[in-house]
């Protein structure tokens, strides 16, 4: 679990630095950090045990939700 969690740190600092040196447009890379924040936080959520519909609502949520505000972060000081 706690590497899939480290994994969603990187995707989180990953996403951020490009955004902010504009390597490549932030619509494209919102798309793929968001979705690969997703699937590490309900991979995390599937390694500690919990069932699928609960690790798959959590990583919606909370991967969907944190990697928002990191963009938005990152959009607002450009």
């Amino acid at each position: 679990g706690f590497l899939f969690f480290l994994l969603f740190s990187v995707v989180q600092i990953v996403m951020y630095v490009v955004v902010r040196r504009r390597l490549v447009p932030p619509v494209l890379i919102g798309l793929i950090g968001v979705i690969a924040s997703i699937i590490a936080l309900t991979l995390m959520g599937l390694a500690q045990g919990n069932e699928i519909y609960q690790a798959i609502f959590a990583g919606l949520v909370v991967g969907g939700l944190l990697s928002g505000g990191t963009l938005a972060m990152a959009l607002y000081f450009l």
